[in-house]
């Protein structure tokens, strides 16, 4: 019977931890059994440089199988753009509902929506920045903004190496977060001028609110609602509504406060312009230490990448190229990330796109850019072979 195998990620294998499974070469034969500890960073980019592969695990198995039990499902696979607008139009009227008291099974309808997210995360992390960089919020801006939150909080939860059950629930959370204002959201995206009063404290309650729809439509877990509850707090004790500052704020509710806070400056609103996805990441990275964890910081842009796929780039020759792929590391040598050349020195579209890897000298990033103006981002996701 052939083993269904995925590529080794390097957020896949924690140093001095058992493995959750067991690697193979590409020819499929056994090289590290389940359990096996790597102790050292020379195995781990020796393991990394083979391109080696390792077998699903009994979590990812499950989400296969939940998958593939829905019938529009099916043909959704891990494709994240698919996905992610299949998730779009789930768990808008689902929201809706939960928010009019009339939400009926909400607990598993939202896990299963969470499930297909954290899917795309465990198959193809790339691909999965690719769409929330690319795709945008043009439609249900509130919905939009907390399934790219969520698949943002799976890909740093992953990296955190937290348990299956802890990620699921922060996903989970990160997709009900803004619940308690979800008209107010749309409405504040599309405003030009300042809140209002009234509209500043609702943005101060929204979690509690949230908290309250939440536990109404009957869901009991106390870290889920915590993390609603505490998404809009930071570490410096700046944030609402309680001002808990440092480790008295839960590790999940702090994963979807700093995902919550790059999907913003990314997506923008009515009155800004988007922030290019380098510029956000300094933005975090000079909050680290005060209003972010800076440890948390660090991980997270280590995850995504400092160009993180779905982001256009400048590179040393001229072309313009889209990241499509996060940079690899090789005998503690660091290649990539990798790209593809869209537009030519000379400024035109080239009739196919060229492959870049963005280590190597000609092919350097001299800097970030907008979308060239051309560019048909209804064909994006064939950039990753959807």
């Amino acid at each position: 019977m052939e083993i269904e195998l995925v590529k080794v990620q390097p957020s896949d294998i924690e140093l001095n931890t058992p493995l959750p499974f067991s690697i193979f070469t590409f020819e499929q034969s056994l090289l590290l059994k389940k359990n096996t500890i790597v102790t050292t960073e020379k195995q781990l980019n020796v393991l990394l440089e083979k391109g080696v592969y390792r077998n699903l695990t009994e979590q990812e198995i499950e989400l296969r199988v939940a998958l593939k039990q829905e019938s529009d499902q099916k043909k959704l696979q891990t494709n994240p753009f698919t996905a992610i607008a299949y998730c779009n139009q789930k768990l808008f009227p689902l929201l809706q509902d939960i928010a009019a008291h009339k939400a009926e099974e909400a607990q598993p309808r939202i896990a299963k929506i969470a499930e297909l997210l954290r899917i795309i995360t465990v198959f193809d992390p790339n691909a999965a920045l690719g769409a929330i960089h690319l795709l945008g919020c043009a439609n249900n801006y509130a919905v939009i903004h907390s399934i790219y939150t969520a698949v943002l909080s799976g890909l740093l939860g992953r990296r955190k190496q937290l348990s299956d059950e802890d990620n699921e629930f922060i996903v989970c959370a990160a997709l009900t977060m803004n619940l308690g204002m979800l008209k107010l959201q749309d409405r504040l995206y599309q405003q030009e001028s300042p809140l209002t009063s009234e509209q500043r404290q609702q943005v101060i309650e929204h979690p509690k609110h949230s908290v309250m729809l939440l536990k109404k439509a009957g869901i009991e877990s106390r870290d889920w609602l915590a993390m609603v509850l505490h998404h809009h707090e930071k570490y410096d004790g700046s944030g609402y509504p309680n001002k808990l500052s440092g480790d008295a704020i839960s590790e999940g509710a702090k994963v979807i406060s700093l995902a919550d806070i790059y999907t913003s400056l990314i997506t923008g609103r009515k009155y800004r312009a988007p922030v290019l996805a380098h510029d956000a990441i300094k933005s975090l990275f000079a909050k680290r230490g005060n209003e972010i964890d800076e440890q948390l910081a660090n991980q997270f842009i280590r995850e995504i990448g400092i160009y993180p796929p779905g982001t256009f780039v400048g590179l040393q020759n001229g072309e313009i190229a889209l990241i499509t792929k996060r940079a690899t590391v090789k005998n503690s040598k660091t290649s990539g990330p990798y790209a593809l050349a869209l537009i030519s020195p000379r400024g035109a579209f080239y009739r196919e796109p060229q492959k870049r890897d963005c280590g190597i000298a000609l092919y350097k990033i001299s800097k970030p850019c907008s979308a060239p103006k051309g560019f048909n981002v209804d064909q994006a996701n064939k950039f990753w072979g959807y």
